[in-house]
């Protein structure tokens, strides 16, 4: 067993076996077949919406380890990490970002 591993709960589908695994937790709150099983990190936390601001300005463009610029590692960090939040699927609900500089620019 790989402590270091994401648990990945989505694999399972009904709330006993959620339930019975130390790692998940059944989310009442997901619209779909009466919850879904996220990973026990984020069980009990309430539904809430995230704004991320991400700084666009120059100081922003050197190179960032294997990356071009320090936006695109905070930009590939954003990606990996959201993959791992408990959407609930629901159409409205989007994960975006809003980038900051001389102006702003928001994307989805």
């Amino acid at each position: 067993n790989n402590k270091c591993a994401d648990k990945d709960c989505s694999e399972i589908t009904t709330p006993c076996p959620c339930n019975k695994d130390l790692g998940c937790y059944w989310d009442t709150s997901f619209n779909v077949n009466g919850g879904a099983c996220v990973s026990g990190s984020f069980g009990g936390c309430p539904l809430m919406d995230v704004v991320v601001l991400v700084d666009g300005t120059t100081s922003m463009r050197s190179a960032f380890g294997r990356h071009g610029s320090g936006y695109q590692a905070v930009m590939e960090f954003l990606r990996d990490w959201a993959k791992t939040l408990p959407l609930t699927g629901d159409s409205g609900k989007v994960v975006g970002s809003a980038k900051i500089g001389s102006g702003v620019r928001v994307g989805a």
